[in-house]
């Protein structure tokens, strides 16, 4: 199966080679909106300071269980090692659903800070392959 294939973090767009649209086996596309799609929190106790609003995605109501990471409630924060392994936690909930329905039998995040950005390297194995996709999302945190 194909899918149109996207990229981005905090926005996303299309990707083009040789002026046409590229596609991917989906799995691609799949994690980057599981990322990069604002989960609803249901209590407040989540919400970090700064943070305002609930979050979700409009497509939640077509769905049986939430989509989308907890990611964009460390945007504001500061870029310490603190907030790494959070995000990395984040990021592991967003693509549990990988592992529930038997795509992939394991997949690991790595999470790190590059100047203004949190990037994710996210490894996949599928049987004997295997699959690293990495992601970068701007930080509007404040620096340590």
């Amino acid at each position: 199966m194909t899918d149109l294939k996207t990229i981005g973090g905090s926005f996303f767009s299309l990707s083009l080679a040789k002026n046409d649209i590229e596609t991917d086996d989906g799995l691609e596309t799949a994690v980057a909106l599981s990322l990069f799609t604002d989960r609803i929190i249901e209590d407040e106790e989540e919400r970090l300071e700064g943070v305002s609003g609930r979050g979700g995605f409009w497509g939640d109501q077509f769905l049986a269980s939430p989509m989308g990471s907890r990611l964009w409630l460390l945007k504001r924060s500061k870029r310490t090692a603190d907030v790494l392994p959070v995000a990395e936690q984040y990021a592991q909930e967003a693509l549990a659903w990988i592992t529930e329905e038997g795509i992939a039998e394991r997949v690991e995040i790595s999470a790190e800070f590059d100047n203004r950005a949190l990037l994710l390297s996210v490894s996949i194995e599928r049987g004997e392959l295997s699959k690293v996709l990495k992601f970068s999302q701007n930080w509007t945190g404040l620096n340590e």
